[in-house]
């Protein structure tokens, strides 16, 4: 399997990718179906940006330094300066990490206004809670059965110092469902994972918040089924870009359960494969893959272009977000996708400058302008499942020449011309 790293150029775009090409295609972003633009604060965006991931405030050392003190020891711009760009910090004062002892600090792209309510959140935090330790409580329900309280599920913790396993426990649900972690400690991040009827059910890594003692949590589980009658995906996105000779690939696909039922997927024998939930076309020669949410690298196969994806789909939205590189071919780079499931909208987006662009399958819209980058605009609807979608990169034939090869021969050629006019008119001169 090719090593999973993050291409730079594809990051630049993401955040461009998940908003402007959703509100492009008419789909609502996530504080447009709340009703309204959310306005966060300084709170809850400690927890959205993840600085709760390495940090606390009055709980002690985690990943990162305790935060409870920060204002001490930094002004509220420099404070600012490092949420915002961190390695800005480094570069100042020659030294990566700063603090020893700790691992240098990520940029976490938090722009101007988030880290200043970040920082005055930071700066004015109280600590009213003095609890030794943090307690995990549940409920696990099962969703295809009217929310019946599940009981004798065994449910499973899993802590961790950044991304080090260092403890586990086991529990089972009481005759309410109900399930309980005590003594868990502030320094740690702590992932649940219930095994229900063949299916995997897990929760994304949790840390307390803040002054906050108890995480309560209600898990629902379903009842199995090997058909995919009741799935689809509403939205596939893709924006490419290219540095012109890498090709970038972001894709976001919104998979869509209608059932009271989870997908546990089917057997493929031709490739051998005994559990199948989702395929996700790659190019050919396509690396660099990352897989940035809703797929887990434990739970796929890359094989023959292909990532082969073993993981359940419960009921509901299932958001998946990939990016990969191709080199860019001399003359044509083809992307060909079929879609594992139905799709009800796909939209790509390409900025490719001096390059000819085609799709096969989609219609080209008018060209897009966002931060002054042209994007070309394709969109389909009602995409049937396994229909191909042909995508072509093609370099003109004046941008493949390499002038750089003809320089010497563009000299020499030019001196020779000139050599023979002044001996052309030296020989007439003395004739």
């Amino acid at each position: 399997m090719k090593e999973f790293r993050i291409p730079v150029i594809v990051l630049s775009y993401l955040l461009l990718f998940t908003l402007f090409a959703a509100l492009l295609s008419g789909t609502k972003c996530y504080a447009q179906t709340h009703g309204q633009d959310m306005e966060f604060s300084g709170k809850d965006l400690f927890m959205i940006q993840r600085c709760s991931r390495c940090h606390t405030l009055g709980r002690g050392v985690f990943v990162g330094p305790d935060l409870i003190n920060v204002k001490d020891k930094y002004s509220r711009e420099r404070t600012i300066d490092w949420i915002m760009n961190p390695q800005n910090i480094y570069s100042k004062v020659n030294k990566m990490p700063v603090n020893e002892g700790f691992p240098p600090m990520p940029n976490l792209q938090v722009n101007r206004e988030n880290a200043e309510k970040i920082t005055d959140y930071i700066f004015n935090f109280k600590k009213t809670s003095n609890a030794k330790s943090g307690t995990i409580t549940g409920v696990v329900t099962n969703g295809s059965e009217d929310n019946k309280k599940m009981n004798g599920v065994e449910v499973y913790l899993r802590a961790y110092m950044g991304e080090k396993e260092t403890d586990n426990k086991k529990i089972s649900t009481d005759n309410t469902g109900e399930f309980i972690f005590n003594n868990l400690r502030w320094d740690r991040s702590y992932e649940i994972t219930i095994f229900y009827e063949g299916a995997a059910y897990a929760t994304d890594k949790m840390v307390f918040p803040p002054n906050e003692d108890n995480i309560n949590l209600e898990l629902p589980v379903y009842n199995p089924t090997a058909s995919d009658e009741n799935i689809d995906i509403k939205q596939y996105h893709m924006v490419i870009s290219t540095d012109g000779e890498t090709i970038s690939v972001a894709e976001v696909i919104d998979i869509n359960n209608k059932g009271n039922k989870i997908f546990i997927g089917t057997k493929n024998e031709l490739e051998n494969i005994d559990k199948q939930t989702f395929v996700i076309n790659l190019a050919t020669k396509a690396g660099n893959v990352n897989l940035m949410q809703g797929i887990e690298k434990n739970n796929i196969e890359i094989k023959d272009n292909k990532i082969i994806d073993s993981t359940s789909i419960s009921p509901g939205f299932r958001r998946i977000v990939i990016t990969y590189e191709i080199p860019l071919s001399s003359r044509n780079t083809v992307i060909i996708k079929k879609p594992y499931f139905d799709v009800d909208n796909m939209l790509v987006l390409i900025n490719a400058p001096k390059l000819d662009t085609k799709i096969e399958g989609l219609s080209r819209g008018e060209n897009l302008q966002f931060s002054g980058i042209t994007y070309s605009k394709w969109q389909g609807t009602g995409i049937k499942k396994g229909e191909e979608i042909k995508i072509s990169i093609r370099k003109s034939f004046l941008s493949t020449i390499n002038y750089q090869r003809f320089i010497p021969v563009i000299i020499f050629i030019f001196f020779m011309v000139v050599a023979l006019v002044y001996n052309y008119r030296y020989r007439d001169r003395h004739s």
